[in-house]
């Protein structure tokens, strides 16, 4: 799975690497300068293109060029702790996770980046200034359709999923209708659970709070 093309990579001679985020009109590069987003809009991963007289080389971002990337606001789950935290929950395609504690949303992005494309990610914070900066922060990787951002405090209980297959139709790799009626199969049987979710991550300052809960929101 890859992120919606609004970010790439651009790898300069010296094998320095440099995120350009195509939303924004005119960027700036370290020993680049500046220039318009727009001459990069049609070049796809494996081409070499032109910038300031310097040859780059356009590659497709992995996740961890976009976390670098993302600005950071109240908390930063680093790679290393989110890889441990996908992999302890055996978390795979069309999986859904619930998710207590916004942050910066690095974590939030490493969860949807594992579950899509034809899972989801519910998260919730009490605090609007976390989840302005988190939600920014996952629309700019491309993950928005995967991600549900809910205001509400998780020990009063987390939300089903949405019913919806809209993370599945798109989605590169062709996986068409077939994934768009798997995932709106798994999302149907996750709101008549009441919850049903594979994983429940916390990441709050008492956790012990909304440990009854979360037990309640688990498949």
């Amino acid at each position: 799975m890859s992120p919606r093309r609004q970010l790439l990579l651009l790898l300069d001679e010296t094998g320095r690497s440099h995120l350009v985020d195509l939303a924004r009109p005119r960027q700036e590069l370290p020993g680049i300068g500046r220039f318009s987003t727009s001459m990069l809009a049609e070049a796809g991963p494996g081409e070499t293109v032109t910038l300031a007289g310097k040859a780059l080389r356009v590659l497709e971002p992995s996740l961890a060029d976009i976390l670098g990337g993302l600005k950071r606001g109240p908390q930063w789950v680093s790679l290393k702790d989110g890889a441990w935290l996908v992999a302890a929950c055996g978390l795979r395609a069309g999986d859904y996770v619930a998710e207590a504690g916004a942050g910066s949303g690095a974590l939030t992005l490493q969860l949807a980046w594992a579950v899509a494309p034809t899972g989801r990610v519910v998260t919730l914070d009490n605090r609007p200034e976390h989840l302005k900066v988190a939600s920014a922060n996952v629309a700019r990787a491309g993950l928005s359709e995967f991600v549900e951002f809910h205001r509400a405090d998780a020990a009063e209980g987390f939300p089903a999923p949405a019913v919806e297959a809209g993370a599945a139709e798109g989605a590169e790799g062709g996986q068409g209708a077939a994934a768009s009626a798997a995932a709106n199969a798994a999302a149907e049987a996750a709101a008549e659970a009441g919850g049903g979710f594979k994983a429940v991550v916390l990441d709050l300052a008492e956790p012990w709070a909304v440990l009854e809960a979360a037990g309640r929101a688990l498949a």
